[in-house]
């Protein structure tokens, strides 16, 4: 299984995308069929919540963050641990 390292305020710098990272091996099953497009797309969603988050922060590091901001910055926080938690369990049953 895969290592995933996500800091609080998203994906580390120089760190390979999700989407990018070694695809589970497949499997002769009727899971193996539905269960990895559902990972490359759980794997695109956290990528794209990412980036959001890595401008988000570079921005609010130059001019700072509005209320607002904060709380859609903690929006994407925590969609990319829902997101996380669903990619590994896949990844366990896969």
């Amino acid at each position: 299984m895969d290592v995933l390292v996500l800091a609080q305020f998203g994906a580390p710098v120089g760190f390979p995308t999700i989407a990018k990272l070694k695809r589970p091996r497949a499997m002769n099953s009727d899971h193996s069929s539905s269960t990895v497009p559902a990972i490359d797309r759980i794997k695109q969603e956290i990528d794209q919540l990412a980036e959001e988050q890595e401008k988000a922060l570079q921005t609010a590091i130059i001019v700072g963050m509005t209320p607002e901001e904060a709380r859609e910055y903690g929006r994407l926080r925590k969609r990319i641990t829902q997101l996380v938690k669903e990619l590994l369990a896949l990844e366990r049953v896969h």
